[in-house]
């Protein structure tokens, strides 16, 4: 696997996949759209090295049996769109530098376990406009939100509908 650069859909609707193998050498893919989306069965997830990782879209959509999510290497991540979409078991999200990319629509759009978000760097790049459509919306557990840097957010569309019980800090 050391080889591999793209992974798209590698491991798409394999819904019976429990968990992922730790020993698996992704350290050169660059690619992991919609790689594990689908993955139904899919209740833990190891560290892994994905840090040469700039396509996230769609990663681990659909994947209502995650709980949680290690803290990975993302940074090289330039696209970030429905990357945990609909992921609503998972209560909690570690802190991660996602702040090479501006793209981040649905993201997180239906993770309605999630209870905190933690302190995320977006974007520091000054000339990037920022797209958060949706991205938090039907977080409907979600009861705290940091204060975050937003600045360069350009479209906050439905960004935390259903959002009620938030408190944003």
């Amino acid at each position: 696997w050391g080889g591999v650069t793209g992974c798209a859909t590698c491991w798409y609707l394999c819904s019976s996949l429990p968990s992922f193998p730790s020993g698996v050498d992704l350290s050169n893919v660059t690619s992991f759209d919609s790689t594990w989306r689908g993955c139904t069965s899919l209740a833990e997830f190891p560290k892994l090295d994905l840090s040469s990782g700039t396509d996230f879209g769609y990663a681990w959509t659909d994947c209502t049996s995650l709980t949680s999510f290690p803290i990975t290497d993302m940074s090289s991540g330039t696209y970030f769109a429905h990357t945990w979409q609909n992921c609503n078991s998972m209560a909690s999200f570690p802190v991660l530098d996602l702040s090479n990319s501006s793209i981040f629509q649905y993201a997180w759009l239906n993770c309605s376990s999630l209870t905190s978000f933690p302190v995320v760097t977006f974007t520091t790049d000054a000339d990037d406009d920022v797209n958060f459509t949706e991205t938090w919306k039907g977080c409907t557990a979600l009861e705290s939100f940091p204060a975050l840097n937003l600045s360069r957010g350009t479209n906050f569309t439905s960004a935390w509908r259903d959002c009620t019980d938030a408190s944003f800090t």
